[in-house]
C-alpha cells in the first residue's frame, strides 16, 4: 500500500493520523462547548 519512498510515506501516514486525532479532539471540544451552552 505504501510507495517505495519510505520516509515520505511514513511522514504522510503520521500526518493523516495526527489530522484525525486533531479533528476528533476539536469535535469533542465543540460538543462539550455546546453541552455547557445549553
Amino acid at each position: 500500500m505504501c510507495c517505495g519512498l519510505g520516509p515520505v510515506c511514513l511522514g504522510w501516514s503520521f500526518w493523516a493520523f495526527g489530522g484525525k486525532v486533531a479533528f476528533l479532539a476539536f469535535g469533542f471540544w465543540l460538543l462539550t462547548l455546546c453541552y455547557w451552552l445549553l
